[in-house]
């Protein structure tokens, strides 16, 4: 769940960041950025994306396992979280 809200708060973030660092020469309301501004939030858009989908699908397949294949805790944690991590 950590991860998730870290993503999570950084795709948010982007998005609040919206048209003000885009390139002032695009004409679009409140742009100040530059090219370097707009790549950095490029980067970071995608990053927080699929950091969140990333972190989503963990979560969903830590369910499954669980209730599905009758897993504990304990057995996901040792054969499969370490790996969803990396």
């Amino acid at each position: 769940i950590l991860g998730l809200s870290i993503f999570d708060i950084l795709f948010s973030f982007i998005l609040f960041l919206g048209t003000w660092i885009t390139p002032e020469e695009t004409g679009w309301l409140m742009a100040v950025g530059n090219t370097s501004s707009c790549t950095v939030q490029g980067f970071f858009h995608i990053l927080g994306w699929v950091g969140e989908i990333g972190y989503q699908m963990a979560l969903t397949l830590n369910i499954l396992v669980l209730i599905v294949f009758e897993w504990n805790q304990e057995k996901f944690a040792k054969k499969v979280e370490k790996q969803l991590h990396i």
